[in-house]
């Protein structure tokens, strides 16, 4: 038995049937531009919240992790964004916390001093004047 011959139901269609029906299935399994996974950042823009919101819920919005590790990238399907309900404002908008800088140290770790740039004036102190 030709399963797949001329004799199957495939075989009584003509080509340019057989054209339509094969981009309908491309459509149907293929991949679509909106399938695309988007990173953090891109999230963040998406759902108008701070990127540390992001990280903090990201097991409740989907996340999927490529590589494995502590450092493993973190990427969204924006579908599945667009579903989830909208955080509190305060909580998702609130700024990006930076850690503060550590202290330059000598290879002894021997504290350095900070210099500022030139361009950059010197904080003035309550109370002074600035005399020129």
């Amino acid at each position: 038995m030709d399963t797949w011959g001329t004799r199957g139901a495939l075989g009584r269609l003509g080509e340019p049937e057989l054209e339509l029906l094969a981009r309908r299935v491309a459509e149907l399994v293929g991949p679509r531009p909106t399938d695309r996974l988007i990173d953090v950042r891109e999230a963040a823009g998406l759902l108008g919240v701070s990127r540390d919101y992001i990280y903090a819920h990201a097991e409740e919005l989907g996340v999927i992790r490529v590589g494995s590790g502590r450092r493993a990238r973190l990427r969204f399907d924006p579908s599945v964004l667009r579903t989830t309900p909208t955080p509190l404002p305060e909580a998702a908008l609130a700024g990006r916390r930076r850690r503060p800088r550590r202290q330059a140290t000598t290879n002894d770790g021997i504290p350095l001093l900070r210099i500022r740039d030139a361009a950059t004036p010197e904080p003035r102190k309550a109370g002074s004047r600035h005399v020129g």
